[in-house]
């Protein structure tokens, strides 16, 4: 029911008003006569004259050209003021007719805005009433009732939609008298309108019949003012008086004459223009009557629709007026409902606000998925008084820092102080007596709630307690919010108490062992080492291992400020808060004896002493006495409770003596330039140094100097001191300095600070280091005032030697500012692929002893490095992405990694491959200087040539085909062509002196005929390493046995020659493939290996480069063979029965001589042809056109082809054209097909470039 209140609050709005600006400009009067005034004040020079002259004569022919123009115009402007006339004529006339009609509409619009004001009235009193009566009677339902909450928020709910409901109903009447306003309003706009163009039609002929008249008009002035030139002209020469030179005269007498021509000129143009004026006149005399009775009809039509305009207006006011009334009634009826309601709306809203609904937890932590609050927790027991006890294990008491408790109030507005707050929990037993619940055993609240306005919560420190007690074995500590509702609120309320949802406990807990008492200066750095002694017995017998004070016996000495608890357990040596858990320290002198034996004396250094302040931990030796100087009493600290329990204990040891002068420190600065690592270096900080600049200088405070036996006696005789030695600030391992005895000369006693050392101990450099040695001396009189330490530094600033780098570059293998280097040379046309590699010396960049390096030492090594490499003109320094591994400097060598992809795809790029190398010398310190960089320049080993000239013929029948095939289509860098190696089926012809005597027959035996020749193609592998330790590698040789149909099998032997391998298989391997390839297109056949091949070892040394390729594999494809059956011919005669045969050869076949005759037998066969080059830079795979990505030449069609009829195929090194698509091309264009072959060092591109004929 309260919904119905609560949406009053919203009823009613406020509107803002808005303000003007305006803006002023400034007078320039006095800004112009200024700059007329220094006009005045200029003379005219001859030069200003005749510029004036000139820019004289340029507006005369400007204005005559004007005045041509403007009589053109005037023509054209009378015919458009006829038209302007008769457009006028027929407006009028329509809006006449429009006039009586939105007279009718403007009547009946004014009846229904006072039916719709009438009806809206009548509905808006009607709803006002029924709302009022509806409100009176909630009122007193409220008040005869204590609503629950939920039916609170839900009539609030109804109520605010009542409301609403009545406000769109009033808005929707009002609405609807607006529409028929606007509609009228719309009808009125619309005569407005028609009386507009109306007007502005008679406004056109107007101003066309003034523009007839002014260009007239104007015509006149121009011709007018082109009179007046001269006279002007000739007077402001007159006005200056100027005495003309011969220049200025010819100058002046060239205006007059261009004045006379402008003046015949405009004279011929008035006459001109008097005639066509003539006529214009006439024309615009005849329009002039028709135009004036044209104006008395507008005149009338318009008054006549002004009238009606002031009539609609006068209505329109009144209906707005009436609107305006019953605006005034709907705000006075607003205004009542408000006062009606506003009572008890005030009263609700207190309540709603005021009320508390409920309290949602806002958790920090999340604990084995159970929302929880985080309490850090310290339990213990007290220590037992002993001063060598150890911290209890059990532990009877705890105690909690404080604890952050989150929480969302609803409503967030509830005022804090409206309920007193409690915790619950789940393991003690509630007492609910309706206003307040018994207490947590758990936790205490700390202080007030606050609002965090930051997080929208309410936030409730709490400190644990109890937490030694722990909860049962699987059980968990559970806390709840409870809020009391207190004074009226209570009483008005059903449910005063609210309770928030129970969260656990979770208990992060410390113990005393935990915790350690150490000294806060060095707590972060010093970490355990930083630690106080846990008993006295460890502070007395161990000392060495713990922190020590030094006290003065004249002061008290404060130890609290030197204090700090630790944590190490926290992940940091941290100071713990102590205060957090209700912990402080207590001081005192330990109680335990201490007794120090020197000779026969006994004394106990407790004696003497006594802590002033427990509290505040202040010190002192009894009386001041300075005979406790050098004693070393043992104090206590102990971290106690509030009720003094003693939680954890510690000691540390004082050292009595006196406040001693600040410590002096001296020293010399000295340079050195790094050498060679034997090199050795000398510094000395010298007797006279030391005299000048400690002995008569240190001081007490008191007085100042001392003998250098005074000074020795009381620093240790120059032979117990301390030593370091650091680099760039930082503590660094070599020589150390030391005191040695001074020259004799300078005195007895005397000494000096030397510190030796070789160049080699200072390691890296860099462009600077600074070292520094130092000797420190310890002052051992404890009652001496003079200072602690003494310090004696030498300081040494090493730097790098200066170089200097001069060279003559070798320009036989320069070009482009770089260093060209490629493959190796082949030798011959038919070296193998192992040889192709980049391997070249840098060292020949520059003529040989040209290069020179001057102020680095002899002991040093130079060497190349590639820093940076160039893919197509990308740049990458080395260590970053992208820069190519495969390129590198091997000793004095450049070289590139072979079939390494990055290298292929760089090499064979447009703008090929690069590398920056750098010529570097490594000291001996390891520091690396660069004398020198230039840039190398890779030569792509293969090119791919694509033929020129060639074409094709559109509209061919089955397409037209074009070969790329010639010499040069492969190149090699030098331009030699590379050409594959072929089998040719040749003619064998034997020639031979044939018996042809008495008849015989004789055998042909059966034989066989190479078809295809067998084919032999090898896998290469690669391998490249450095030996680590002496490796053996193999050289090998064997004999292979071949088989012939009808013949005898022969054999032969092969060997690995030069070349040494890995393994023994590497090595065999080479071996069956010579033994392949000898056989390949004879008529032998290749039957194995003879038994099995022999080895020699060869031993390589470590550190050795073994690089070399090696046959992976081979396929092997059979010869094919044709058999030929025997054959049984005639012979003429037995041998025994013949004439001797020849000794020579025929002349001719057919020749006879005796029983014989030359003849010959013709036998088909196979011939190879070696290639070039092949095998090489192979192995070459087919050249490949990508067909897909070819382009023309035809801009308009997007470069592609003509039609989608037209397709390229390659055939082998052919391009097959064929025009299908219906069109018949009549304009000649061109093809570009990307064309690629690979070959052993990546893939080289070209492009293929056909041109496309028409048919003729």
């Amino acid at each position: 029911m309260n919904k119905k209140y609560l949406s009053a609050i919203l009823f009613g709005t406020l509107l803002a008003a808005s303000t003007g600006t305006f803006t002023s400009c400034k007078d320039y009067d006095d800004d112009i006569k200024a700059l007329q005034e220094q006009i005045d004040k200029n003379g005219t020079t001859v030069g200003t004259l005749q510029e004036q002259l000139t820019a004289q004569l340029t507006a005369l022919q400007a204005a005559l050209q004007t005045a041509q123009s403007t009589a053109d115009a005037a023509k054209a402007d009378a015919a458009k003021a006829q038209a302007a006339a008769d457009a006028a004529k027929a407006a009028g006339d329509a809006a006449a007719a429009e006039a009586a009609q939105a007279k009718v509409l403007a009547e009946a619009a004014k009846k229904a805005a006072a039916d719709a004001e009438a009806k809206a009235l009548a509905k808006i009193t009607e709803e006002v009433t029924a709302m009022k009566e509806y409100v009176d009677s909630s009122i007193a339902e409220i008040n005869a009732t204590k609503a629950d909450k939920k039916d609170l928020e839900a009539a609030i709910v109804q109520f605010n939609e009542d409301i609403e409901g009545v406000i769109q109903l009033l808005g929707g009447r009002i609405d609807g008298v607006q529409a028929e306003l606007s509609t009228l309003t719309g009808t009125v706009d619309g005569l407005k309108g028609d009386v507009v163009t109306n007007a502005n039609n008679i406004q056109t002929a107007q101003d066309a019949i003034k523009t007839l008249i002014a260009a007239d008009e104007n015509l006149q002035l121009q011709l007018d003012a082109l009179k007046a030139y001269d006279k002007e002209l000739k007077g402001m020469i007159d006005a200056n008086k100027i005495e003309a030179d011969e220049a200025l005269a010819q100058a002046i007498k060239k205006a007059e004459d261009e004045l006379k021509a402008a003046q015949e000129a405009n004279q011929k143009l008035w006459d001109a223009q008097t005639e066509e004026n003539s006529a214009l006149r006439g024309l615009i005399g005849d329009n002039a009557k028709d135009i004036k009775d044209l104006q008395g009809d507008l005149v009338q039509t318009n008054k006549d629709l002004k009238d009606l305009g002031d009539r609609i207006d006068g209505e329109l006011d009144k209906i707005k007026a009436d609107m305006g009334k019953l605006g005034e009634r709907i705000t006075t009826l607003d205004t009542i409902l408000r006062t009606l309601i506003s009572t008890e709306i005030s009263n609700l809203h207190v309540l709603i606000v005021a009320r508390l609904s409920s309290i949602a937890f806002a958790p920090d932590y999340i604990v084995d998925g159970v929302e929880a609050v985080k309490f850090s927790s310290l339990q213990y027991s007290a220590m037992n008084p002993d001063e060598n006890a150890l911290v209890p294990t059990k532990y009877n008491f705890s105690v909690g820092a404080p604890a952050i408790a989150s929480y969302h109030f609803n409503p967030k507005s509830f005022n804090l102080a409206n309920a007193t707050y409690s915790y619950l929990d789940r393991t003690v037993t509630i007492i609910e007596t309706g206003t307040r619940a018994a207490g947590s055993n758990l936790v205490d609240i700390i202080g007030q709630p606050i609002k965090n306005t930051a997080t929208g919560t309410v936030d409730f420190t709490l400190r644990r307690k109890h937490a030694n007690i722990r909860p049962a074995e699987g059980k968990t500590n559970m806390i709840a919010l409870q809020a009391t509702m207190t004074g009226d609120l209570a009483q008005k309320d059903a449910d005063p108490v609210i309770t928030s949802p129970y969260v656990a406990v979770y208990d992060d807990l410390i113990t005393p062992s935990d915790l350690f008492i150490a000294d806060g200066k060095t707590l972060a750095t010093g970490k355990d080492k930083a630690h106080f002694a846990t008993t006295f017995d460890a502070c007395a017998k161990i000392p060495s291992q713990y922190i020590t004070y030094d006290m003065a016996y004249d002061k008290v000495f404060n130890l609290k400020q030197l204090v700090a608890t630790c944590y190490p357990k926290s992940g940091t040596h941290a100071a713990f808060p102590i205060e957090d858990y209700k912990l402080s320290y207590k001081f005192s002198v330990a109680s335990s004896s201490y007794e120090i034996e020197n000779g026969e004396t006994v004394t106990d250094q407790q004696d003497w002493f006594l802590c002033n302040d427990e509290n505040e931990g202040l010190y002192q030796a009894k009386g001041f006495n300075k005979e406790l100087i050098g004693r070393t009493p043992i104090v206590k600290v102990e971290l106690v409770d509030e009720t003094g329990k003693v939680v954890r204990r510690a000691f540390v040891k004082l050292n009595i003596g006196v406040d001693k002068y600040e410590d002096l420190s001296v020293g010399i600065t000295e340079n050195l330039v790094f050498d060679c690592a034997e090199t050795e270096a000398k510094f000395e900080i010298s007797e006279q140094y030391i005299r000048d600049n400690v002995y008569r200088v240190i001081t007490d405070g008191k007085e100042a100097g001392m003998s250098h036996e005074e000074f020795w006696n009381m620093y240790g005789d120059g032979e117990t001191y301390t030593t370091a030695v650091t680099k760039g600030g930082k503590s660094f391992t070599m020589s150390q300095p030391r005191i040695a005895a001074g020259a004799t000369s300078a005195g007895i006693a005397t000494k000096k600070i030397v510190w030796s050392f070789t160049h080699g101990e200072l390691k890296a450099i860099g462009n600077h280091a600074t070292f520094v040695a130092s000797v420190t001396v310890k002052n051992k009189l404890v009652s001496s005032e003079f200072p602690a330490y003494v310090t004696f530094n030498i300081t040494v600033d090493v730097t790098l030697p200066t170089w200097t780098w001069a060279g003559t570059k070798n320009s036989t293998f320069w070009e482009n500012d770089m260093y060209v280097v490629h493959t190796q040379e082949p030798g011959s046309d038919q070296a193998l692929a192992n040889k192709c590699i980049f391997n070249t010396p840098l060292t020949q960049a520059y003529v040989a002893g040209s290069e020179k390096v001057t102020g680095l030492p002899e002991c040093t090594e130079d060497y190349y490095e590639v820093i940076a490499t160039v893919n197509n003109g990308v740049s990458v320094e080395k260590g970053k992405p992208g820069f190519i591994s495969g390129v590198y400097a091997n000793g004095l060598d450049i070289e590139l990694a072979k079939n390494n992809a990055a290298v292929e795809k760089a090499l064979n790029s447009s703008l090929g491959l690069q590398a920056l190398v750098a010529h570097k010398y490594q000291l001996e310190s390891g520091d690396i200087v660069t004398v020198n960089t230039f840039m190398v320049n890779f030569i792509r080993p293969v090119n791919l040539n694509m033929r020129e000239g060639l074409s094709v013929t559109d509209g061919k029948d089955g397409g037209d085909i074009v070969s790329f095939q010639w010499d040069n289509l492969l190149t090699d860098w030098r331009g030699f062509p590379i050409v594959n190696g072929a089998w040719e089926r040749v003619t064998n012809i034997r020639s031979f002196w044939q018996i042809n005597c008495a008849p015989e027959y004789k055998v042909i035996p059966a034989y066989q005929e190479v078809v295809t020749p067998a084919q032999v193609t090898p896998e290469y592998g690669t391998v490249e390493f450095t030996t680590e330790g002496s490796i053996t590698m193999y050289k090998a040789t064997a004999t292979y046995r071949y088989t012939r149909f009808m013949s005898r099998d022969i054999t032969h032997e092969f060997s690995t020659g030069d070349n040494v391998y890995l393994t023994k298989e590497q090595a065999l391997k080479d071996l069956e493939l010579q033994a392949r390839k000898y056989n390949a297109g004879s008529l032998y056949s290749y039957a194995g290996i003879v038994g099995e091949a022999s080895y020699s070892e060869e031993t390589v040394a470590s550190g050795t480069l073994v690089k070399y390729e090696y046959v992976k594999g081979i396929i092997y494809t059979e010869a094919v063979y044709e058999t030929h059956p025997a054959e049984i011919v005639l012979v003429s005669h037995k041998w025994n029965e013949h004439t001797r045969k020849p000794n020579f050869d025929g002349t001719e076949y057919g020749q006879t001589v005796g029983c014989w005759t030359w003849t010959k037998v013709e036998k088909p066969g196979w011939n190879w042809t070696p290639g070039k080059y092949w095998d090489f830079y192979g192995q070459f795979e087919d050249i490949k056109l990508d067909i897909a990505k070819a382009y023309t030449d035809i801009e308009e069609n997007g470069n592609t082809l003509p039609n989608e009829g037209i397709t390229l195929t390659q055939i082998g090194n052919t391009v097959k054209y064929v025009n299908a698509g219906g069109a018949q091309v009549i304009k000649p264009y061109v093809i570009y097909i990307p064309a690629s072959v690979k070959y052993g060092w990546g893939t080289t591109t070209a492009i293929l470039t056909i041109s496309v004929n028409t048919v003729k």
